[in-house]
C-alpha cells in the first residue's frame, strides 16, 4: 500500500493492485482457517462468521472512507496511513499463538 503513495504510472499502479488483491485473497483464506482453530470447537462457526462480517464491513466502508479522505486533500498520503494500519495488523497477527491451547473440560 505504501508504494501507491509514490507510483503515478497507471500500469505500475495496476500491477501493484493486482499483487495486493492476490495477497488479500491469501490472507483472508488463512485468517478463516486460523480463526476456526484458535477458538473452542463449539465456537468455531461463530468465530468464522464474525470474521466474515468484519471483513465485509471493512470492504463496504473502505471506499467511502478513502473517497472522503481524498476530498479532504490527503490524496496519496492516505496510502501511507493504510500501510501503517496494515503494519499494526501484522504486529497483532504475529502476537497470536502458533497452536491452539484450550483447557480441557471435564
Amino acid at each position: 500500500m505504501g508504494a501507491l503513495a509514490y507510483v503515478h504510472d497507471p500500469i505500475a499502479v495496476g500491477a501493484i493492485m493486482a499483487v495486493r488483491a492476490i495477497a488479500i485473497t491469501a490472507c483472508v483464506t488463512a485468517e478463516f482457517a486460523y480463526a476456526s482453530t484458535v477458538v473452542a470447537p463449539e465456537r468455531a462457526v461463530s468465530a468464522t462468521a464474525t470474521l466474515g462480517m468484519v471483513g465485509n464491513l471493512s470492504l463496504a466502508t473502505a471506499p467511502a472512507a478513502g473517497f472522503w479522505l481524498w476530498q479532504h486533500e490527503t490524496e496519496r498520503q492516505q496510502f501511507l496511513w493504510a500501510a501503517g494500519l496494515a503494519l499494526v495488523g501484522a504486529l497483532i497477527l504475529l502476537g497470536l499463538p502458533a497452536e491452539k491451547t484450550h483447557a480441557k473440560r471435564a
